[in-house]
């Protein structure tokens, strides 16, 4: 009876063996599953997360900067009052065009031709600026707000005071072109 005993215990052991081995199997495989699973959605995730930051930092290049407002109006400025001599005589310049040219990297051309011919003149011996006061502009250290317009153009509205001026608001519109610069196309004021 033991050998009986013993014999259907090894058959027991031998029959249980294989199926125990499925299961197992079975069970590892379904741990592979999930962790690959686990894996996979870490992998998406972080895919996203990375699409993400992507996305933020193509917002913020789009986006127009302070520093951009205060570098492009400076310009601006900057090319507008030109050095001259004592007879008014512009010293960089010649003509109303070599100026007018240097504004294309700041500013619409239309605008350019505004605020050169006011200011400018023509003679035969060269390019002479009107005596008179700058007009009134973006001060950088004065609050001022900025209007998304679609398209990468944004309005800056700025309130200012000077004894020359008095109260008066200035709106720019500016365009971020495909370089990311900042470019004046237009200008009003209140």
């Amino acid at each position: 009876m033991k050998q009986f005993l013993y014999q259907l215990t090894v058959l027991a052991v031998i029959i249980a063996l294989p199926l125990t081995y499925v299961s197992a199997n079975s069970t590892s495989e379904q741990l592979n599953a999930q962790t690959n699973n686990s894996h996979q959605f870490q992998l998406q995730n972080k895919n996203v997360q990375a699409l993400s930051l992507m996305q933020v930092e193509v917002n913020e290049e789009e986006q127009l900067s302070h520093e951009q407002i205060v570098n492009v109006t400076n310009e601006f400025m900057d090319l507008l009052v030109q050095d001259t001599n004592d007879q008014y005589q512009v010293t960089n310049y010649d003509t109303l065009e070599e100026l007018k040219e240097a504004f294309d990297t700041v500013a619409d051309r239309a605008i350019t031709d505004e605020y050169v011919d006011f200011f400018y003149k023509e003679e035969e011996d060269g390019l002479y600026i009107v005596p008179t006061q700058t007009p009134p502009w973006f001060d950088e250290s004065v609050d001022y707000e900025v209007t998304d317009l679609g398209n990468q153009t944004y309005q800056v509205t700025q309130s200012n005071e000077t004894d020359l001026y008095g109260d008066y608001t200035i709106n720019l519109e500016i365009e971020l072109n495909d370089n990311n610069d900042a470019i004046i196309m237009g200008v009003q004021y209140q």
